[in-house]
């Protein structure tokens, strides 16, 4: 049996799982998703005893209308996990092409709005490509994927009901952290991974964005996990931790991939589900409606950050 598996089925349940803000269940098309992935039976149930055998609850809208820009290493644009919802918008990174090379935008991707990983299981998702095959990137071409995404937007009139997923990042750099702003002034949701270097979230951009959603990482327990980055800058925490989506390949494959590239989807899938759902329109309520539906004071070790674990509160609160 394997690590998660064996601490996803143990029958001792988790406390104080209660959400910041009671949203009580309305009248909406709900449907089940039954057996899914561990975190998302963590992020949408109060008290999990057997992750493996719950339900994930979640409104069958799930995304519909709503935009992410996956700024990270492309996007495998043929996996059936997307039905062709995903599609490629800009390419930075010279010599490639805007296939995903590396994996980790296709995984990221996954957990933003595939079939069976994501919360936003209908949402559009525009590659933009800034991650070569080692995963780095540079100040100059995060600008330039930051700055695209922000201009097709506009283009497209869809700020209102846009999302931006930065899984990334390099060493502070106030021209980033200025591009996170001008994102987010006209109206798109930005959330960003913290990192993992097990150091201040603040040493990092865009994490140390003032109007960045900034995500650290939580393990099976509501931990948060080693690697994770910390401190004042960290927003709220997700699932990142052996987290299982869609990888890039030749044929539809999976992986399990660990760090707070996968807890920051986490979020930006929630933030999609809350602008089809609720009908919200802009960073200030989305990002208000986030905070408002997590848990609060549950994750262990928080050293300093802001103790929310992001929460779909549709797991029947």
């Amino acid at each position: 049996m394997d690590r998660s598996r064996k601490i996803i089925t143990s029958t001792k349940p988790r406390t104080s799982r209660v959400p910041s803000t009671h949203y009580p269940l309305v009248t909406r098309r709900y449907t089940a998703q039954i057996n899914p992935p561990w975190n998302l039976a963590q992020i949408s149930q109060r008290d999990i005893t057997n992750g493996i055998s719950s339900r994930y609850y979640y409104d069958t809208a799930a995304g519909s209308g709503a935009t992410v820009y996956v700024i990270d290493s492309g996007i495998n644009f043929t996996h059936p996990e997307f039905s062709s919802r995903a599609v490629p918008g800009a390419n930075f990174v010279i010599g490639t092409t805007d296939d995903d090379n590396l994996g980790h935008g296709t995984h990221v991707a996954g957990i933003i709005g595939s079939r069976i990983y994501g919360m936003a299981k209908h949402c559009e998702m525009i590659s933009v490509k800034v991650l070569g095959k080692t995963g780095e990137t540079t100040k100059a071409v995060l600008l330039l994927g930051i700055k695209w995404a922000i201009s097709d937007a506009k283009t497209k009139g869809i700020t209102h009901k846009s999302v931006m997923n930065i899984s990334g990042g390099v060493p502070y750099d106030s021209n980033v952290n200025n591009a996170i702003k001008e994102a987010t002034d006209a109206g798109i949701t930005v959330v960003v991974a913290a990192r993992n270097a097990c150091d201040g979230a603040c040493c990092y951009s865009p994490a140390s964005a003032p109007f960045a959603i900034t995500v650290a990482a939580s393990g099976f327990d509501d931990h948060r996990v080693p690697y994770s980055n910390y401190g004042p800058a960290v927003d709220i925490f997700a699932p990142g931790m052996q987290t299982p989506s869609a990888w890039s390949g030749s044929v539809p494959r999976l992986r399990y991939y660990s760090g707070t590239s996968m807890a920051a989807p986490h979020v930006a899938s929630l933030a999609a589900y809350f602008i089809s759902t609720e009908n919200l329109r802009g960073s200030d309520q989305v990002r208000k409606r986030l905070l408002e539906s997590s848990l609060v004071g549950v994750i262990q070790g928080a050293r300093n950050s802001r103790n929310r674990l992001a929460c779909n509160p549709s797991g029947g609160y």
